[in-house]
């Protein structure tokens, strides 16, 4: 499953402490792995977003973590838009990376 959600700028500092946290355990964004934008780079909305992808139970538990500190999920049309805008975004570095060794 795709999740996506939008914090304000305001909660930039709690968002850096709940992706961080605890690394090591199974339940972890570090384990998960997780995309972190700016709005700006985005739709020029200030703040942040944060896309990671996962099976449903993991998946719920991050969600939690991110509600508690009033993340904001993201959903329908927006959040295909977005997910499309991170995806072009990555594949551009990507491409951008592999032509320094052409």
């Amino acid at each position: 499953m795709d999740f996506l959600f939008y914090f304000e700028k305001s909660k930039f500092k709690d968002l850096n402490r709940v992706l961080t946290s605890d690394p090591y355990a199974d339940n972890s964004f570090a384990r998960v792995g997780y995309t972190l934008k700016d709005g700006g780079s985005i739709n020029e909305k200030e703040g942040s977003y944060v896309y990671f992808k996962t099976d449903g139970e993991i998946g719920i538990k991050l969600s939690k973590k991110l509600l508690e500190i009033n993340g904001i999920e993201v959903g329908g049309v927006e959040k295909e838009g977005i997910l499309k805008k991170i995806n072009e975004q990555e594949q551009n570095a990507i491409e951008g990376f592999g032509s320094i060794f052409t």
